[in-house]
């Protein structure tokens, strides 16, 4: 229990240096757009309790599956992490795609990559952490 939440808690930390970048880079531009194109969908600021509530579930999930797959380094966590990221939100976008006219196929594409590079350094935090604190 101890393993799972010191690593859920570094993932938390990487996660939020990611996204302070990834956002800072790409997202903060398109969710202006998105916001000017459909104001009564769109948040012009995200809603940062359900922003951290989010990238702590995100962070439990991704701590309890890897420990269940043996993932313990930071390279097979990087591994999984790209896939089991980019997946998510590929899953996550079609979806989207297929329900909303919010994004479009550019949006989706750019996020899904955006989110497998994500992934992979999440990834390696969590595959970190797993061996560092399985003592």
């Amino acid at each position: 229990m101890k393993k799972v939440l010191l690593t859920t808690l570094l993932v938390v930390i990487a996660g939020f240096v990611m996204f302070t970048v990834g956002g800072a880079l790409y997202y903060m531009d398109a969710m202006a757009e998105m916001a000017a194109a459909f104001p009564d969908a769109i948040k012009t600021e995200p809603d940062m309790t359900m922003g951290i509530a989010n990238m702590i579930v995100i962070s439990l999930l991704t701590t309890i599956s890897f420990d269940r797959m043996g993932i313990s380094t930071a390279a097979s966590g990087a591994k999984a992490g790209a896939w089991f990221m980019g997946l998510l939100f590929l899953a996550f976008n079609t979806q989207m795609l297929a329900m909303y006219n919010t994004m479009d196929l550019n949006f989706a594409a750019v996020d899904t990559v955006i989110s497998a590079v994500m992934g992979a350094v999440l990834g390696a935090a969590c595959g970190f952490g797993l061996g560092k604190f399985s003592n």
